[in-house]
C-alpha cells in the first residue's frame, strides 16, 4: 500500500482512504500518450535533417570520449579527495610525526597565533611508527543534511611490535573552497588541539608577547579590577612562552603549558630594571655631593638643589609635598652641621662618598597615576675638618680631624617628564 494523500481533506470521515487501492491506469496512459504523440513529428523532422559529415561525427565521438574520461576522473577524484581519504592521510601524518601535513589538513579559525610556525613550535618531534591494520569507519553521528558537511570517523590501528588495538576519533568538515576546481575540500576539526579565548591578564601598560608575537589588549570597560590589561587569544594547546616588558622594568619570560583545561594566566609585576636602579643611584650620587656642598658653604637651597626634586610635577598636590620635603631635608642638614662638637667653630675641609649600593624596597602608584619607587641606598663616607678652640686667655687652637664610616638613606623617586625625580629623602646624620 502506498501512502499518498492526493489532496484529501483532513476532516474526511468513513473508511480510511489509504486502505483503498489507487487506480493509476488512466494517469499512466495519459502520461504515455503525451510522450507518444510527438514521436511521428520528431521522426519526420529528423529524417528531414541533412546527414552528419565525417568531421561532425568525429567531433561528437571525441566529445563523448572526453565526457567519459571526465566522468571517470571526477569519480576517481571524488575518492582521492574525499573525506575518508583526508581522514586517512591525517591519521598517517599524525602517527609519522609529519606535522606540516597535519597542519595542512586542519580547519582553523583566523588568529595571529594559529600559523604553521606556531603549530610546529608546540609539536614535539615524534619517532615514526610502522602502522598495521589501519581501518577507518564512518560513524553515523551526523545524520540528515548535516552529513553533507560533517563526517565523523573512528580510526583503529596497530603498531608493529604491539598487539594492542589503538583508536583515534576525528571529525571532518567540508570547506567552501574546491580542489582542482571540482572536488570538495575536507579538513579535520582540531578538537583538543586549540584553546579558544585563552585569557592573559597583565598590569596596565605592559607589552605582552606570546612566542614572539605581540598581543593587543581587549577593550573591556566592564572589567571590575582596574589597573590591568586583558588579552584573549586563540592558541594551540602545548608549550608556550609569554614575554612581558615595560618601561623601567626588567623584561621577563614566563614558560607555560596551555591545555583545554587551562584558560587563564596572570603576568606578575615585573621588577624594576637594573638600568633604572643605576640611573636613580647616579642621581643620588650627584645629589649627595651637591646638597652637602651647599649646606657646608651655606649657599642653598639653590635652584640646582630643587631641580633634583619633583617640585614641577604636573599634579600640584604632589609638587607641593615634594617642595615641603625638599625644604625639610635642607633644614635638617643645616641643623646637623651647626653642631660644633665642643669646638668654638668647625671648618670642613673635605667630604667624599663612595661604594654606593642601591636596591628597590617598594613601589606603588597613587590615584593620580603617579608611579613611585622606594630606594634604599648604602654608601661609605669620609670627611675632614678643622676644629678651633678658644682658651680662657683668648688663645685659639686649631685641631685637624677626620672621620669615616658607612651610612645609608631612604629615598622615594617619582617619574616626571621621563626623568626620575626625588619625592622624599631621609639622610642619616654622618656628623
Amino acid at each position: 500500500m502506498e501512502d499518498h494523500h492526493y489532496g484529501q481533506k483532513e476532516n474526511l470521515t468513513g473508511p480510511d482512504i489509504f486502505d483503498k487501492p489507487i487506480d493509476r491506469t488512466k494517469s499512466r496512459q495519459q502520461a504515455e500518450q503525451r510522450f507518444r504523440e510527438p514521436e511521428t513529428d520528431i521522426r519526420e523532422k529528423l529524417e528531414q535533417l541533412p546527414p552528419l559529415s565525417k568531421k561532425t561525427k568525429r567531433n561528437i565521438g571525441i566529445a563523448g570520449a572526453v565526457a567519459l574520461v571526465l566522468t571517470g576522473v571526477i569519480w576517481a577524484g571524488g575518492s582521492f579527495f574525499g573525506p575518508k581519504k583526508t581522514a586517512e592521510n591525517y591519521v598517517e601524518a599524525v602517527l609519522q610525526g609529519d606535522w606540516k601535513s597535519v597542519y595542512e589538513n586542519l580547519e582553523l579559525p583566523q588568529g595571529k597565533l594559529l600559523g604553521k610556525e606556531q603549530f610546529l613550535a608546540v609539536t614535539h618531534e615524534r619517532k615514526p611508527v610502522e602502522v598495521t591494520n589501519l581501518k577507518l569507519e564512518e560513524q553515523d553521528g551526523y545524520g540528515g543534511s548535516a552529513s553533507r558537511f560533517l563526517k565523523e570517523y573512528t580510526a583503529e590501528y596497530s603498531v608493529k611490535g604491539d598487539s594492542s588495538v589503538r583508536s583515534m576519533e576525528l571529525t571532518l568538515s567540508r570547506q567552501k573552497e574546491k580542489k582542482m576546481l571540482f572536488f570538495s575540500k575536507w579538513c579535520v576539526i582540531p578538537e583538543g588541539l586549540i584553546v579558544s579565548h585563552y585569557t592573559i591578564k597583565a598590569p596596565a601598560g605592559y607589552k605582552v608577547e606570546m612566542d614572539g608575537t605581540a598581543l593587543t589588549p581587549e577593550e573591556q570597560p566592564e572589567l571590575e579590577e582596574s589597573g590591568y590589561d586583558v588579552y584573549a587569544e586563540t592558541v594551540f594547546a602545548g608549550d608556550h612562552v609569554i614575554t612581558a616588558s615595560a618601561d623601567s622594568r626588567e623584561q621577563e619570560e614566563f614558560p607555560c603549558y596551555i591545555s583545554t583545561d587551562e584558560s587563564y594566566y596572570e603576568v606578575p609585576k615585573l621588577s624594576i630594571s637594573k638600568k633604572t636602579v643605576e640611573q636613580m643611584q647616579e642621581t643620588v650620587r650627584k645629589f649627595m655631593g651637591d646638597v652637602y656642598g651647599e649646606v657646608l658653604n651655606q649657599s642653598g637651597p639653590s635652584e640646582k638643589y630643587l631641580d633634583y626634586w619633583a617640585v614641577n610635577n604636573g599634579n600640584k598636590e604632589t609638587a607641593a609635598i615634594a617642595r615641603e620635603n625638599a625644604d625639610a631635608l635642607y633644614r635638617k642638614l643645616e641643623e646637623d652641621f651647626a653642631y660644633t662638637n665642643g669646638y668654638e667653630s668647625v671648618q670642613f675641609t673635605g667630604m667624599n662618598f663612595s661604594n654606593y649600593y642601591s636596591e628597590v624596597t617598594d613601589e606603588y602608584s597613587d590615584e593620580y597615576g603617579g608611579f613611585y619607587v622606594n630606594l634604599h641606598v648604602s654608601y661609605n663616607y669620609d670627611y675632614t675638618y678643622t676644629g678651633t678652640s678658644l682658651s680662657y686667655d683668648q688663645q685659639t687652637t686649631a685641631e685637624d680631624r677626620s672621620e669615616s664610616g658607612s651610612s645609608d638613606s631612604y629615598m622615594t623617586f617619582i617619574m616626571e617628564d621621563g626623568q626620575w625625580k626625588i619625592y622624599s629623602a631621609d639622610l642619616y646624620s654622618i656628623y
